[in-house]
C-alpha cells in the first residue's frame, strides 16, 4: 500500500480582526405609538354592523291591542304548540301537553282557563279557510329564521308559518292580542302590516318564490286579518322596524 504525503503544508488564511461597532438604540416614536395603538382600539370596538329586528313598524306611538293579560309568556308557548301541531296535524295536542309547554313558559302551574283558551284556538284554526288551505299543501315551513343584511344594518326576523297551495305562497303571522273589534283589527293591520310584507319581500329574495298571500291569524278569536302585500310594498322601505 502506497500513501502520497503533500509536498507542501496548505496555509488557512486567518482574517484581520474586526473591530467591534458601537450599539445604539433604535428611536422610538411613543407618541405615534400610542396613537396607532388608540386607532386600533377604536377599530376592533367600532359596530361592524346595526341589528334591528322584524317586530313591528310604523307609528312609534301606537300602543298594541291588549293580550288579555296573558303576555308574551303565553304567546311563546302558543306558537310552540302551533308549531309541533302544523307538521303532525294528526296529532292534536291534548290538555296535558298544553299544560307541560304552558308551564315551561310561564315558569308556574298552569291555569284551567289558559289550557282551554288554547284548546278552543286550535278548534278554531282547524275550522278555518287557512287550516284547509293548509291541509292541501305538502310543502310548508315553521318558525323560518330571516336574516337580511342591507348596507351596514342586518336586519333579523322569524316567519310563524309559509306554505304553498295551489294558488302560490302563503304566510301567516300568529298573534294572540285580544282584538275583537273592527277598530282593533285595522290598528293590527297598520302595525304589523309592514312586518308582513317586508317578510314576504325578504321569503322573494331569498327564493325567488312569491308571496301571493299574507295574514294575521288571531289565535283568540280565531279570525284572519288579511294584509293587502301591493299597498304595503308601496310604502316607504327606509321605514325603520323595531
Amino acid at each position: 500500500i502506497t500513501i502520497r504525503l503533500p509536498d507542501e503544508t496548505t496555509e488557512i488564511p486567518i482574517p484581520a480582526e474586526i473591530a467591534p461597532q458601537p450599539l445604539t438604540a433604535p428611536t422610538v416614536d411613543v407618541e405615534k405609538l400610542t396613537e396607532n395603538r388608540e386607532s386600533l382600539i377604536r377599530t376592533a370596538t367600532a359596530p361592524v354592523v346595526h341589528l334591528s329586528t322584524v317586530t313591528a313598524g310604523g307609528d312609534d306611538a301606537f300602543v298594541p291591542v291588549t293580550r288579555a293579560g296573558r303576555g308574551p309568556q303565553y304567546g311563546s308557548a302558543v306558537h310552540q304548540i302551533l308549531e309541533s301541531f302544523v307538521h303532525r296535524p294528526d296529532e292534536a295536542p291534548g290538555e296535558g301537553q298544553i299544560a307541560a309547554v304552558l308551564e315551561r313558559h310561564l315558569e308556574r302551574e298552569a291555569a284551567a282557563e289558559e289550557i282551554e283558551s288554547i284548546v278552543t284556538g286550535i278548534s278554531r284554526l282547524t275550522d278555518s279557510a287557512v287550516w284547509e288551505r293548509l291541509a292541501g299543501s305538502d310543502c310548508r315551513f315553521t318558525e323560518v329564521p330571516v336574516v337580511v343584511r342591507e348596507s351596514d344594518a342586518v336586519r333579523s326576523g322569524s316567519i310563524d308559518l309559509i306554505f304553498k297551495h295551489e294558488a302560490g305562497w302563503e304566510l301567516i303571522d300568529y298573534k294572540t292580542d285580544a282584538a275583537t273589534t273592527d277598530e282593533d283589527m285595522a290598528k293590527l293591520k297598520d302595525h304589523y302590516g309592514l312586518q308582513l310584507a317586508q317578510y314576504a319581500r325578504d321569503w322573494h329574495a331569498a327564493t325567488g318564490l312569491p308571496v301571493i298571500r299574507a295574514g294575521i291569524w288571531l289565535f283568540g278569536v280565531g279570525a284572519l286579518v288579511p294584509i293587502d302585500l301591493a299597498k304595503q310594498s308601496a310604502i316607504d322601505r327606509t321605514t325603520t322596524y323595531r
